[in-house]
């Protein structure tokens, strides 16, 4: 897990640590420049890395839901949405409504971009949007957004 931690928050010296309040367990993906300012690539290097156990979802699923239906499933794993979804294996199929938090501009290594997202969501498990949509790539905004799948 990289947590996001500033111990020179927005470039000002001298400043206190803090926390962002992000984390993920992927690296940022190469080139990517912070939308909110110059000084961000600085920041990286104060990243702390914490080892933390993970279990698969269809492992929850089996094991702590006994295989039941999921009404709805709410997602946020900075830039491993998709992938979270995916490790539902064969309990995907007993999804009826999920929501990710997706970028068009890939933030980290191995991040798969929303509109990449709806397709897989598509082709793969048979979900369809229900609310949102995918934004514009622009390097220069946070185009993070909440998508609502549903089954069929």
């Amino acid at each position: 897990l990289r947590s996001q931690n500033y111990t020179d928050f927005r470039g000002v010296a001298g400043r206190r640590f803090q926390e962002s309040g992000a984390s993920s367990v992927l690296r940022y993906s190469r080139g990517f420049q912070d939308h909110q300012w110059a000084g961000a690539a600085e920041q990286y290097g104060n990243f702390r890395e914490y080892l933390v156990p993970a279990i698969s979802l269809e492992w929850a699923v089996d094991q702590l839901l006994g295989g039941r239906e999921i009404d709805f499933l709410k997602i946020d794993a900075q830039g491993l949405d998709y992938h979270v979804f995916a490790s539902l294996g064969r309990h995907a199929r007993k999804v009826r409504r999920v929501q990710m938090e997706l970028h068009t501009h890939v933030r980290h290594s191995g991040e798969v971009p929303c509109p990449e997202v709806v397709a897989r969501m598509d082709r793969s498990h048979l979900f369809r949007v229900a609310k949102g949509a995918c934004a514009a790539s622009d390097p220069a905004r946070h185009d993070e957004v909440d998508m609502v799948f549903v089954r069929g």
